[in-house]
């Protein structure tokens, strides 16, 4: 299983909220789909998972 950064992890999910477009920003980074998509849940319910 490969890691990355928290900052691009922070990075990814700025991008896709400013771009709103997951797939644009997953080909630029070269990650796939699924692992942003795990990234902005986990972002999304930080709060909840404390």
């Amino acid at each position: 299983m490969k890691m990355y950064s928290v900052e691009l992890n922070d990075q990814v999910i700025k991008e896709v909220e400013e771009v709103g477009n997951i797939s644009l920003v997953c080909r630029k980074h070269g990650l796939k789909p699924s692992t942003v998509h795990g990234w902005i849940y986990k972002h999304k319910n930080k709060d909840k998972m404390a």
